[in-house]
């Protein structure tokens, strides 16, 4: 049976790093960054002994600059997770729910006071 699974998406604002003079040292900085981040979601999967697994997305401008899956789907059968894999949404949708209104907020086009 697959063990219970989480899905993350982290959604970043990289304008410095994206589209600039120094394009090539800002991917550089970029790389490292990511790379370091991924090695320490490793250490965590590694460590967890629920068997549990991690997809993440960095997106830039509506598309994916990187993206990567950690952790086993079926630890069992020894079935790696990947950047494809379905999971159910779970109670993340209320992080979605709330990072979405607060952008709203941002924009003018709601205000936390306003009325439900």
């Amino acid at each position: 049976m697959f063990k219970r699974a989480f899905l993350f998406i982290l959604i970043a604002s990289l304008n410095g790093f994206v589209c600039s003079q120094d394009s090539l040292l800002r991917k550089t900085q970029f790389d490292s960054i990511v790379n370091e981040f991924g090695r320490g979601i490793q250490r965590y999967i590694q460590a967890d002994t629920l068997g549990e697994s991690i997809s993440i997305a960095i997106v830039h401008k509506n598309k994916i600059v990187w993206s990567k899956a950690f952790g086993y789907l079926d630890v069992e059968k020894k079935t790696l997770t990947d950047t494809l894999t379905i999971y159910l949404i779970g109670s993340i949708s209320k992080s979605f729910t709330a990072f979405l209104l607060m952008r709203l907020v941002e924009k003018g086009l709601l205000k936390l006071q306003d009325p439900v």
